[in-house]
């Protein structure tokens, strides 16, 4: 997740666990829930938290992993182990302070826009299925990513990055602006000074 601000205090890894049903993370599947907002129920205090990181997939042993402060906030102050939330559930919350759906660059990426970009379009509340940089169609960069990667789309600033979601709805943004954080945020160590 890019160097922003949130207005989600909380974040989680998610995994493939069986028991989240269609929430679990699957190849090809980052795209549907990273930087999206779930509610958890854990036996403390419900809260929001931000997917942010996966967490084992492929081993199916994993469901939510709370970062940091999270995990006192929804277990109660459970010492460290493993617990049962009563509910997970995806909402349409938005994750950043801002109302309006954000662009950012991959932090970890070197983008030139004319050649190579990697971009992810977050705040929309939605599944995204598909993505366009400047008519270009992109590919999800990773299994448990929310960046699409675009090669050779011959973009400048002034191209439109679209992103469509499963409900037919789209949002579009300039590449220039996007935010290109050139760091990730990091959840669970107040006020981001880890």
């Amino acid at each position: 997740m890019p160097k922003t601000s949130y207005r989600v205090k909380y974040a989680i890894a998610l995994g493939d666990m069986a028991a989240l049903g269609n929430i679990a993370l699957a190849p090809n599947k980052g795209a549907d829930v990273c930087g999206r907002v779930l509610e958890l129920n854990c036996g403390g205090e419900k809260i929001d938290a931000v997917v942010a990181s996966s967490c084992n997939i492929g081993a199916g042993n994993c469901g939510v992993d709370l970062v940091g402060d999270a995990w006192d906030k929804a277990t109660g102050g459970k010492p460290p182990g493993v617990v049962y939330c009563s509910s997970v559930a995806l909402t349409e919350k938005k994750s950043m302070s801002t109302n309006d759906v954000v662009c950012a660059a991959r932090p970890d990426s070197t983008n030139n826009y004319y050649y190579y970009a990697s971009l992810a379009m977050f705040n929309t509340g939605k599944r995204i299925v598909k993505a366009t940089l400047n008519g270009v169609a992109g590919v999800p960069n990773s299994n448990n990513s929310p960046y699409w990667s675009f090669s050779n789309s011959r973009a400048s600033s002034l191209s439109k990055f679209t992103v469509h979601t499963d409900n037919g709805e789209s949002y579009s943004k300039q590449v220039g602006d996007c935010i290109d954080p050139k760091a990730v945020y990091i959840w669970g160590c107040g006020n981001n000074s880890c």
